[in-house]
């Protein structure tokens, strides 16, 4: 599996609306959120975290997470890969949502979550952190 973190977004909302635009158009869907305080309206729990920041520029947090050739990716153990990846990323307490692909000829996952945290401090990546079955 591969796992690439794109350049950040000036604002979630642009990150959220790529994937909200493949949930409407039928190619992904949400399988798991953690901290969003109202899923029918993520961008304002992470309004909330942009609001409180007044100095970073570049406020989303976007990964995907591909599959290698043939390989099929199990959503449970995804769930929790991607919850000990936050965690490991310094993103454990922030809000973010993962949403399954379908929209290219390999199922694939995308992790959305907000680069400050609730008092608008700017979040650190941790380490890269390896992972096996």
């Amino acid at each position: 599996m591969v796992i690439v973190i794109a350049d950040a977004a000036s604002s979630v909302s642009v990150t959220v609306g790529y994937n909200e635009q493949k949930v409407s158009e039928g190619t992904a869907s949400v399988t798991y959120y953690s901290k969003i305080d109202d899923i029918r309206d993520p961008l304002a729990t992470f309004r909330q975290y942009e609001n409180a920041s007044i100095r970073t520029e570049k406020m989303s947090f976007h990964a995907s997470i591909n599959p290698a050739p043939g390989e099929k990716l199990d959503e449970g153990k995804m769930i929790e890969f991607v919850k000990e990846y936050m965690e490991g990323m310094g993103y454990g307490d922030q809000p973010y949502i993962l949403y399954k692909h379908n929209d290219i000829d390999r199922e694939h996952y995308h992790i959305v979550s907000v680069r400050v945290d609730k008092n608008g401090k700017k979040i650190f990546e941790g380490d890269i952190l390896e992972f096996s079955d």
